[in-house]
């Protein structure tokens, strides 16, 4: 057989030094220049072969350049452009009076510095009154200096008025049937103890009822009342009676509601106190001394008070008849 030998040579080039730059801050609208470098040609991952591209990228988003050297070795690149965004120029806040509301001017991901349209210098502030507030964010980050301005416009809405006085009490009558509460102009209702959402209800018993009323615009008003059951006086003075043992009308009594401080005093025909009492359930059975006195008419004074005028006395004199 025959032999031949062949002898070449391979020259190996190193790849080139690609670079598409460090990464670069901008403000958000902003434009920037990449430029390549390391070659002699140069192809974009968005189809730009130029050596320099104009970007304005609305996020952080990574550019890819594949630079060739003059021996057509190709190497990538890579370099991100992050945006610092701006925050939004405007915002309307609603909120009810008496209601403390804190504005922000943070820019999302950075540190600032910040300066008021009331000269404060800080991130947040707390505003109490309704009007416009401008916040200047300044920030400087890997020497980028971004400036942002901000306005908010703060509302602050009336709650409704209290239908109802602080520690008022209202003094009802139920035997008159419930009681009707009204609570005023609103949106909403809640009234806690009955459960009820409408502008009205009806009152059972005594009581504290709360009830909390919202308006159109969403602000809230707690109110509460307490509720008296108290009534005028209603006495009966009977004419006569029979104490004769029969079940039937034996005892002088007399009938009352809602008094107060009661006292029954019953004479005999020289002005003496033959019965005296302070309990409405106590009764004359027309004994005196353990004896039964005759049949005959006997004067008598009842004094008692008021429920619902407690410093208001009344006094009622009349005669029964002792019939035997």
């Amino acid at each position: 057989g025959c032999t031949s030998t062949f002898t070449d040579s391979i020259t190996v080039f190193a790849l080139p030094n690609a670079s598409a730059g460090p990464d670069v801050w901008i403000c958000e609208g902003e434009q920037t220049t990449l430029t390549a470098s390391g070659g002699v040609a140069f192809q974009w991952n968005g189809g730009e072969t130029s050596q320099s591209i104009s970007v304005a990228p609305l996020a952080d988003t990574s550019y890819e350049v594949m630079v060739t050297d003059e021996r057509g070795c190709s190497a990538p690149a890579t370099v991100t452009v992050h945006v610092i965004p701006t925050p939004p120029a405007e915002e309307t806040i609603q909120a009810c009076e008496g209601e403390i509301v804190v504005l922000d001017a943070n820019v999302p991901g950075y540190d600032a510095t910040y300066l008021w349209s009331n000269g404060d210098r800080v991130q947040r502030i707390a505003v109490t009154e309704s009007g416009e507030y401008t916040a200047e964010a300044v920030v400087n980050f890997r020497g980028k200096e971004c400036i942002f301005y901000k306005t908010y416009t703060v509302v602050f809405n009336p709650k409704p008025i209290p239908v109802f006085a602080a520690g008022s009490d209202s003094i009802y009558c139920f035997d008159d049937g419930p009681l009707l509460l009204d609570a005023g102009e609103g949106e909403a209702y809640i009234w806690e103890q009955l459960g009820t959402t409408s502008r009205t209800a009806e009152i059972p018993e005594e009581g504290i009822y709360k009830v909390t009323v919202t308006n159109e615009f969403g602000c809230s008003t707690p109110s509460s009342i307490k509720v008296l059951d108290k009534c005028p006086p209603q006495v009966y003075f009977p004419t006569a009676f029979t104490p004769n043992g029969d079940g039937l009308n034996d005892t002088f009594i007399v009938e009352g509601k809602h008094i107060i401080n009661y006292q029954l005093e019953i004479y005999n025909r020289w002005g003496e106190v033959i019965f005296r009492t302070t309990d409405t359930k106590d009764g004359w059975e027309g004994i005196y001394l353990q004896e039964e006195l005759p049949s005959g008419p006997f004067p008598y004074v009842a004094s008692y008070g008021s429920e619902v005028e407690p410093n208001r006395r009344f006094t009622v004199k009349g005669s029964v008849t002792l019939i035997r």
